[in-house]
């Protein structure tokens, strides 16, 4: 085995907390068996800045304790792109049955609302929370993940997932806009009309800083172009979105099993809006009835990436995939919950990496294909430990 192999292999061990000890981590067991199937990523797991978490399900059986297992997690700093975007829709279902009030029927999601400005210029001024959440969990659009962020307001979004017990989340700015701190900070007033009443929500600004002082090595790069000007300096990411692979994978968790012994705080989300959530993310851009795309124009692959590797264990039928991915300045996530029907038996899986080529950020040279192959062989090696062996009670 070459020497820089073996170092990354023998890091599995090391660089998962105490907490995160397995006695029979799944992780290190098929990064151990397979290591030149994963050399290109492993070699350089440090400089990749390779992450994963793994939770074994019984959806047949919510009280059986979870098995977890986990490689390298919270080691660095990942930017984690559009794989948060779930959490916008989240915090803006809340806020908006918070203000219906609590004995109120669950709000209507396809009803109009109405923002009175927006920081985004080519936004439409009315739009709906369904038409929003299907926009930007299916095709991942920007545009309408900044509608949920206004509609939440930053502080409220990020109090809802602190809530949640992710308090490492600092999801502090919009998506594909450029704008300072303080224009992130200020959301319009909004209302809509919910069951015959009118909910108005003000303008607000958000005092809290949101700016990260608790990952590391939130300097990327060795020079990023900003505006087409070379900085011949590493881009640092501390006033940039953060949400953890830990914090990703339990808000999935918890969202598609909200009453397993997870021990994660439950989120106050009404039945009809939990399942128009899963829905979203369970579908692809070509299935979706409303708003309709078609296959040609969004590729399935490129918002599901585990789907390559899971579809030569199952067909994809035999699966239900719930999922969030992101990609951006070279990070690469993909989040995905992958139940097999016939026998209830699921897992979550969180993975993400960095692959910048040249080390200039911004320059639209990203390994993609590599982030992807190693995603993909991750899934597809999982799924073949967890679905094609006995279930542990029965070993």
């Amino acid at each position: 085995m070459p020497l820089k192999l073996g170092a990354a292999i023998a890091a599995i061990l090391v660089c998962a907390s105490a907490s995160e000890a397995n006695a029979d981590n799944l992780l290190e067991r098929i990064f151990k068996e397979n290591p030149e199937r994963y050399s290109a990523v492993l070699n350089a797991q440090g400089e990749r800045r390779v992450q994963v978490q793994l939770t074994e399900i019984d959806t047949r059986a919510p009280s059986r304790p979870l098995r977890q297992h986990a490689f390298r997690v919270g080691a660095e700093y990942l930017y984690p792109a559009s794989a948060l975007k779930h959490a916008a829709a989240i915090a803006a279902i809340i806020r908006v049955q918070s203000l219906a009030g609590a004995k109120a029927p669950p709000i209507n999601l396809r009803a109009p609302i109405t923002l009175s400005s927006s920081t985004d210029r080519d936004d439409v001024s009315t739009t709906s929370l369904a038409a929003a959440l299907r926009k930007t969990l299916i095709v991942s659009s920007n545009r309408a993940y900044n509608v949920l962020y206004d509609v939440s307001g930053q502080c409220w979004l990020n109090e809802t997932m602190w809530r949640a017990g992710l308090k490492d989340v600092r999801l502090n700015h919009r998506l594909s806009r450029i704008l300072s701190l303080e224009e992130n900070r200020r959301t319009p007033a909004w209302r809509t009309e919910q069951h015959g009443v009118t909910i108005e929500a003000p303008a607000q600004r958000c005092t809290r800083d949101l700016s990260n002082t608790l990952s590391k090595r939130l300097s990327v790069g060795r020079a990023y172009l900003d505006k087409g000007t070379l900085v011949e300096s590493p881009m640092h990411f501390g006033d940039k979105n953060h949400m953890g692979v830990a914090s990703l994978h339990n808000l999935l968790l918890v969202l598609v099993h909200p009453t397993h012994a997870h021990g994660l705080n439950p989120l106050p989300l009404r039945e009809p809006h939990r399942r128009a959530l899963l829905d979203a993310l369970r579908t692809l851009p070509h299935e979706s009835p409303w708003p309709r795309w078609s296959r040609a124009k969004y590729d399935p692959y490129r918002f599901k990436p585990f789907l390559r590797g899971l579809e030569r264990v199952r067909a994809l039928n035999e699966l239900r995939v719930t999922s969030k991915a992101g990609k951006a300045y070279g990070f690469r996530i993909d989040n995905a919950h992958i139940e097999e029907l016939k026998t209830g038996r699921a897992f979550v899986l969180t993975a993400g990496l960095h692959v910048d080529m040249d080390g200039t950020l911004n320059d639209d040279r990203y390994d993609y294909e590599l982030a992807d192959d190693f995603l993909a062989k991750l899934a597809e090696d999982v799924a073949r430990n967890l679905f094609d062996t006995p279930t542990r009670s029965s070993r």
